[in-house]
């Protein structure tokens, strides 16, 4: 039979104006657009009147034929009573047979094979096969007329469409008129089984393939070329030979058994195992059609489900790398491009708009002998590129609004939340002994401005010197608009504060430059505050309020008599308070105190080694924590001092804990790799590990500060594990942590970040650990998790194959005389009650 043009199996011609062809049943995308071109077709009451005249004219037989058995019935009913036989009680338009007939047509109807690329070629079924159980020869129009009705009810039901139903079973009825006039020529001989036989089935096919073909070719004028024009291009050869094999084998088969087999496996009427191979047959088919129906719909609603689940998709991904995936994973073509030009042969399409004022196609290709794109492929590849469009929509109205929220509306600068993530990040992430400084810029007398020349000038003045901020700024720096009439620019990447303060002094001279705005002459009048940081700040802050006091002071000091025409740059004093005197003096003094915490073998539950923490308590603050202890080290330009100090003295103390323990000859310190080379702290290491040779020096380098490790840095700690001293790269794991961290210098130990076991009982990090066990293998290092604060934690580590620990399940950090006390009293223990 033929197929709709619109219905699954089959494409539009154009992705804009699809034909409509149906010439037979199938579920239209379009009914109502379908039904209207085949009524308003020259061709629908002719091709529809063959179906029902077949109809009359098999009523009008079974009629007949029904009064003939009756006579003849009743004529040999006597005869085989004086014989002393049975009559059969079976006829060849048996009831059964007929019924199995109908409903097998019906079936087979929803099974479509297409012919070619396009939906407006027509698909046709095997069910024309059905009829090689039929006594053409006797009951030509009675077996005919039962096909075409069971034809009908299969293609209203799978169309729902009385119009397209009719002229599907009119063509559909045209071309088995044929088949079955080329089957009654092989039927004279009942049961026989030749060459001829075997070659009519396929004569009988290709004339049923030729009537439909012939038709709708016709009536769509023979557009049957790429893009709707005239031709047969689309038509494929290679279908339609596979079409004609697929029905006459069919035939040949259903025949075969009909004739050959099923009487030899079960004694019954001919009529009766005709209709067991009808409904097994036909049942057979409808199932796989079926299952081919509901593997198509699985798959295009798991692409549909999966992309609306993730929308909006992308947040920095590419868009049309997502579609193209999304599609592929709902229609299953060959190639999925995103390009300019329309779909053409063999190939679906939509517009999409994945940029603003960037109109293409997202395009799905099989190969031109695969199955063609079905109408729902269509109608999901639209609705994909429907979403993709308004996921690109709304990420860039995402866009527009994060703009909008982190920058000025008049300036374009970045706002205050803007600056403060930056100021942030610069502080967080220069490099060691990276110094950055804070600018913070007041226009003076701009109250008086706007009132004396009106907003719309004073608007002009703020772009104008926002303009020349971004301008005169280095690239690297970063500008931003804070207030009315307030601006700050944080310089980054500075040696000295004399640089600070050389490239202040050039933006401050160029912003202030004159200029005209409607013949107004103005000319920007800067206060400007300068706060500078050597090395990273606890709270980067504090480096904003130090320049706004510092500005501030230069207004105050025009107030009071200072320079009044000029911009001026005030330089914030040196920032110090009570914690900053109390570090230095301790660390001048050499007041800092060590203490240790044990790192374990988890295997072995026995303490190898110890970590050396620097500690502080003071008189009047108490206790100093390390974290500060260590930044304001930084600030004061002492870390390299503190960093020997407390090196020299865990080095000390573990050649007194080897004393008690032999086992245990390993001492880790923390410093920052910056620290490692001659000119800081390594050739101090060095020394002090030629003093103590057995005693295993570990520096731990912490895995923020690698993110700026150049070539010597890297020789620099080859040079350091040559003469034995270990390097650990220590916190892995934490914030903004990378891969890259791992292979970035030499080095021996991996140190897990507490972050990474913080919740035990979560697989995500459990796997995560045990990756990162394997990776460590794999690269020779050891591994040490810390953070280690439960015996259940402990457990589950020890399950992943994790070796090493340190935490405070172990212990905590002890005074060395702590330490001796432990060891004198427990030994090695890793663990102690």
């Amino acid at each position: 039979m033929a197929a709709a043009a619109d219905q699954p199996g089959q494409r539009p011609a154009t992705i804009q104006a699809p034909t409509q062809s149906l010439t037979e049943p199938g579920p239209p995308a379009a009914p109502r657009t379908g039904a209207t071109s085949i009524r308003r077709s020259l061709f629908f009451f002719p091709v529809s009147a063959v179906a029902v005249v077949i109809v009359i004219l098999g009523v009008i037989s079974a009629a007949q034929t029904a009064a003939q058995a009756a006579g003849a019935q009743a004529a040999t009913a006597a005869q085989a009573a004086a014989a002393g036989t049975q009559q059969p009680s079976h006829t060849p338009t048996d009831f059964l047979y007929l019924a199995a007939l109908f409903v097998s047509t019906a079936l087979v109807t929803d099974f479509r094979l297409p012919v070619g690329r396009l939906s407006s070629l027509p698909s046709v079924s095997p069910a024309v096969a059905l009829l090689a159980t039929a006594n053409l020869n006797d009951q030509f129009f009675i077996a005919l007329a039962i096909w075409v009705l069971g034809f009908f009810c299969g293609a209203i039901f799978n169309s729902r469409d009385i119009i397209v139903s009719v002229y599907a079973t009119g063509i559909a009825s045209l071309g088995a008129v044929g088949w079955c006039l080329v089957m009654t020529a092989t039927a004279s001989s009942s049961g026989s089984i030749g060459v001829l036989p075997l070659l009519m089935p396929f004569v009988a096919t290709a004339v049923y393939l030729a009537v439909i073909l012939a038709v709708e070719f016709a009536r769509q004028g023979g557009r049957w070329g790429p893009d709707g024009r005239r031709g047969v291009s689309e038509l494929s050869l290679r279908r339609l030979l596979g079409i004609l094999v697929v029905i006459a084998g069919l035939a040949i088969a259903i025949s075969f058994t009909y004739v050959g087999v099923y009487p030899l496996l079960l004694e019954a009427d001919q009529n009766h195992h005709g209709a067991g191979i009808l409904i097994v047959v036909a049942g057979a088919i409808f199932a796989l059609a079926r299952v081919r129906q509901l593997r198509g719909i699985q798959r295009r609603l798991k692409g549909l489900t999966d992309a609306a689940l993730t929308l909006p998709w992308n947040q920095g991904d590419d868009l049309g790398a997502i579609l193209s995936q999304r599609v592929q994973t709902a229609v299953s073509a060959d190639a999925i491009t995103i390009r300019q030009a329309a779909p053409g042969s063999n190939e679906i399409g939509y517009p999409v708009r994945l940029a603003p004022d960037a109109e293409a196609y997202v395009v799905a290709t099989r190969e031109l002998s695969g199955i063609p794109f079905t109408r729902e492929d269509e109608r999901v590849l639209e609705a994909l590129a429907h979403l993709a469009t308004e996921a690109a929509r709304v990420t860039e109205d995402m866009a527009d609004l994060t703009l909008r929220a982190n920058s000025d509306s008049l300036t374009g600068l970045p706002n205050y939340n803007s600056f403060r993530r930056a100021l942030a990040d610069a502080n967080e992430n220069r490099p060691y002994s990276g110094a950055i400084a804070v600018l913070f810029i007041d226009l003076d007398s701009f109250k008086q401005l706007n009132d004396r020349h009106g907003h719309h000038i004073g608007d002009a003045m703020l772009v104008t010197v926002a303009d020349r901020l971004r301008e005169t700024s280095r690239p690297h720096d970063v500008v931003a608009r804070i207030g009315g009439d307030e601006f700050v620019v944080i310089l980054t990447a500075l040696k000295s504060l004399a640089e600070a303060k050389t490239v202040a002094e050039r933006i401050t001279e160029k912003t202030s430059a004159a200029f005209t705005v409607e013949g107004v002459d103005l000319r920007p009048l800067l206060s400007v505050g300068l706060a500078y940081s050597a090395h990273r700040e606890t709270d980067a802050a504090s480096l904003v309020v130090d320049a706004d006091r510092s500005m501030l002071a230069v207004k105050r000091s025009r107030h009071q008599g200072g320079p009044a025409a000029e911009s001026t740059i005030n330089i914030s004093p040196h920032r110090s308070a009570r914690i900053n005197d109390i570090v230095a003096e301790a660390i001048d003094n050499e007041m800092l105190t060590v203490v240790f915490q044990p790192i374990v073998n988890m295997a072995e539950n026995r303490i190898w080694a110890f970590e050396a923490l620097v500690r502080h308590t003071d008189a009047e603050l108490g206790a100093i924590s390390p974290g500060a202890i260590v930044e304001r080290a930084k600030s004061l330009g002492r870390m390299d001092e503190l960093t020997r100090q407390v090196m020299a003295k865990a080095m000390s103390g573990a050649r007194a804990i080897q004393l008690i323990e032999p086992s245990i000859a390993t001492i880790a310190v923390n410093l920052e790799v910056g620290q490692i080379t001659d000119a800081h702290v390594g050739a101090f290491a060095k020394e002090i590990a030629a003093r103590y040779p057995a005693i295993s020096l570990c520096l731990e380098l912490n895995e923020r500060s690698l993110r700026h490790v150049t070539d010597d840095l890297r020789l620099q700690a080859q040079a350091l594990r040559d003469l034995g001293i270990i390097i650990a790269l220590d916190d892995y794991g934490s914030e903004n942590s990378s891969v890259g961290s791992l292979v970035r210098i030499p080095m021996d130990i991996l140190k897990l970040d507490r972050s990474l076991i913080d919740e035990p009982g979560d697989h995500r990090q459990r796997e995560v650990v045990k990756a990162l066990q394997g990776f460590s293998d794999a690269l020779d290092y050891l591994t040490i998790v810390e953070g280690i604060e439960s015996a259940e934690t402990a457990g589950i580590l020890r399950a992943l194959g994790v070796r090493n620990a340190q935490g405070f399940y172990y212990g905590v950090p002890a005074t060395y005389e702590q330490v001796i006390a432990r060891l004198s009293k427990h030994g090695t223990a890793a663990v102690i009650s």
